[in-house]
């Protein structure tokens, strides 16, 4: 599901992103109402972005919900290092 998200600023992302480049945004980080996006579309200087919502399965959120003036940070994600579910999941989880 794609959507268009809009900053009060334009954030400093060093050059303009599009498609097969992304980047990882956690919207609300460490939250219930954490969500992991990929930003798939925007110019230099711009105020609004086109996003891959519900792009990577978070650890505490909820999925894709609103978000209207939150907190949010780029940087690695759970599957930049191959991780598809955290330690505390996997305890929980039956083998045979």
């Amino acid at each position: 599901m794609t959507n268009q998200c809009s900053w009060l600023s334009a954030p400093s992302f060093p050059r303009a992103i599009s498609l097969p480049d992304f980047l990882p945004i956690t919207v609300e980080p460490g939250t219930a109402n954490e969500e992991i996006i990929w930003l798939i579309g925007w110019t230099l200087g711009s105020t609004t972005g086109l996003v891959m919502r519900n792009a990577e399965i978070s650890d505490f959120g909820a999925g894709a919900i609103t978000h209207t003036s939150v907190a949010w940070q780029h940087g690695p994600t759970n599957l930049d290092f191959h991780i598809a579910r955290s330690a505390a999941t996997l305890s929980k989880m039956a083998f045979r």
